[in-house]
């Protein structure tokens, strides 16, 4: 299952985290847990995920500043997920 993410930590975008796509290309569902690397989007302790379908839930990130999600995905679909930190606006 491809999958892309994108961290933004800039001086001028007061919040900290990322943005994450997964891609379903085959003709079946799917299921699988995936790992993000927050490393780079400066999170240290939580984050909180935003769902394309509106749901919210935090998660303590791992040892090595990562989390692992678990997307079902229908086949030939996309699903973006939205990671901040949890203690942010």
């Amino acid at each position: 299952m491809p999958a892309m993410q994108h961290t933004c930590k800039m001086k001028f975008i007061p919040i900290l985290g990322m943005l994450a796509m997964i891609y379903n290309p085959l003709t079946e569902p799917m299921e699988r847990r995936i790992r993000l690397s927050l490393y780079y989007a400066g999170l240290t302790n939580r984050a909180l995920i935003h769902w394309e379908d509106g749901r919210e839930e935090t998660i303590a990130l791992a040892r090595d500043y990562s989390l692992e999600v678990k997307a079902g995905l229908p086949a030939r679909s996309r699903l973006r997920l939205k990671v901040r930190a949890a203690d942010a606006d």
